[in-house]
């Protein structure tokens, strides 16, 4: 997870595939949040939701709101831009996610790890 455009842009170029999922804020710059995903997959919709709750929770305004869109895509449908600033891209064939901030989800990520 990239939390500011240096560290999405450096986990975009090095870290993240082409099958991986990518998620963000629709109205808010923040946080990426990128998912493993193997070809052909789709990840389940709990994997989707726990994701879009960090992405929520570490984009300052959405987490100020306690809700926000998302939308995601495979990596491999990201395109920067040439010559815009780090961490900018145009997603394509993207999908819509709504997510409204669930401290229960956050709390059992946490203690997960």
């Amino acid at each position: 997870m990239g939390r500011n455009a240096k560290e999405n842009d450096e986990l975009l170029r090095s870290w993240a595939k082409g099958n991986d999922y990518w998620l963000h804020t629709r109205d808010y710059p923040g946080a990426y949040v990128f998912i493993r995903n193997k070809k052909d997959k789709t990840p389940p919709l709990e994997v989707l939701i726990d994701a879009g709750n960090l992405c929520v929770f570490y984009t300052k305004p959405a987490k100020q709101a306690g809700k926000a869109d998302l939308y995601y895509t495979n990596v491999k449908y990201l395109r920067k831009i040439k010559g815009e600033k780090k961490g900018l891209v145009i997603p394509h064939r993207e999908k819509n996610l709504n997510i409204k901030l669930d401290l229960k989800i956050l709390n059992k990520l946490k203690n997960k790890n």
